[in-house]
């Protein structure tokens, strides 16, 4: 009789550990996601095709170099950036893409969406 629970508990925690174990390894497909789409819809529509390509290249050469780690940090300051804006201007998107094309560089300046 007390087998059945602790097979419970052990089963939802396997199944836990396997959950967050899937969720981490497409941490950087999630978070690049969001980033993008938040983007495509807060900056000029022309502008959405130069958008994805310069965060897709971005992306590829982050895992072709091994800095995935480095483009998720840039890619939360960009999360962070755009939770405090409604609109993008082009001035400030031609700079984040900038950013996002040298993401291993620093940032000049992190406020600086308008």
């Amino acid at each position: 009789m007390r087998k059945k629970p602790l097979l419970l508990l052990a089963g939802l925690g396997l199944l836990g550990v396997t959950t967050l174990l899937v969720l981490q390894s497409y941490q950087l497909d999630l978070i690049h996601y969001i980033v993008v789409h938040a983007l495509l819809e807060k900056a000029p529509q022309s502008e959405g095709e130069e958008i994805r390509s310069t965060f897709e290249q971005a992306r590829r050469r982050a895992e072709r170099e091994g800095k995935q780690d480095v483009y998720l940090r840039r890619l939360l300051a960009f999360s962070q950036r755009l939770e405090k804006v409604q609109e993008v201007s082009p001035e400030s998107l031609r700079r984040m893409l900038a950013e996002a094309r040298a993401f291993d560089q620093p940032l000049e300046d992190p406020d600086a969406v308008r």
